[in-house]
């Protein structure tokens, strides 16, 4: 499967409300991007989970930016990149985002990331944090390429 592809669906998805929250999305997708083994249904529930994370964070409109490409010092490995502009990620909080049940808002279940964890872990990724608080977020996944035939 095709991680740009999963972009498109996803934003085909979310776009609508995001552009009514007044978010920007960005795309800066590699087209010569290899394919990567993997369910493309399961990575669109971790990429709309983090868009809709970026959307709830962002209540008064901003800007996400989604990124594909290789991964530099590792060009066996892909990566996509999720960034907002929100209020960012608390350094008290950033540990514990991917544990079940952990959760900064007043009605969620605590359950988003921690499935999104699981589901890359599945597709032998990796799914890294940064944020600054009052800097935005950033999300970084991780995934082996299939070798090009």
């Amino acid at each position: 499967m095709n991680l740009n592809t999963v972009v498109e669906e996803t934003l085909l998805l979310a776009g609508k409300p995001l552009s009514q929250d007044n978010i920007q999305i960005t795309r800066a997708l590699d087209p010569d991007l290899p394919c990567i083994l993997g369910n493309a249904n399961a990575l669109q529930q971790v990429l709309l989970n983090l868009l809709t994370n970026a959307r709830e964070a962002m209540s008064g409109g901003g800007d996400i930016r989604i990124e594909t490409g290789s991964v530099p010092e590792r060009p066996a490995r892909l990566r996509l990149v999720v960034s907002d502009t929100g209020p960012g990620i608390s350094p008290a909080d950033l540990p514990h985002l991917f544990e079940p049940f952990y959760t900064t808002k007043p009605a969620g279940t605590g359950l988003g990331l921690a499935v999104s964890y699981g589901i890359v872990q599945d597709h032998e990724g990796t799914i890294e944090a940064r944020s600054a608080h009052g800097q935005g977020a950033t999300f970084t996944l991780t995934f082996p390429a299939l070798e090009r035939t």
